[in-house]
């Protein structure tokens, strides 16, 4: 929506300029909200923050060996499959 006007850094910034309400939010998209708004729509806040961290890590074992009838290369399979 703002079709590259405002740079990351420049969000960055802004955001952490100091703790924001929800007072200060709906002051900022007020006018934008208005003008798109419809019927049957609604506006959706995430808040939340999710570290840059693995979302899950499982170590397979895979000790069975066969050959691969097409490359006749040797590979490995795991015994059970989930």
């Amino acid at each position: 929506m703002i079709e590259g006007d405002i740079s990351h850094d420049q969000l960055t910034r802004f955001l952490s300029s100091k703790a924001f309400t929800s007072k200060d939010l709906w002051g900022q998209v007020n006018v934008t909200v208005r003008q798109i708004e419809q019927e049957d729509g609604c506006l959706i806040f995430d808040d939340t923050i999710q570290e840059k961290i693995p979302v899950a890590l499982k170590v397979v074992h895979k000790p069975h060996q066969f050959s691969d009838v097409k490359t006749r290369k040797v590979k490995r399979d795991q015994k059970d499959t989930l």
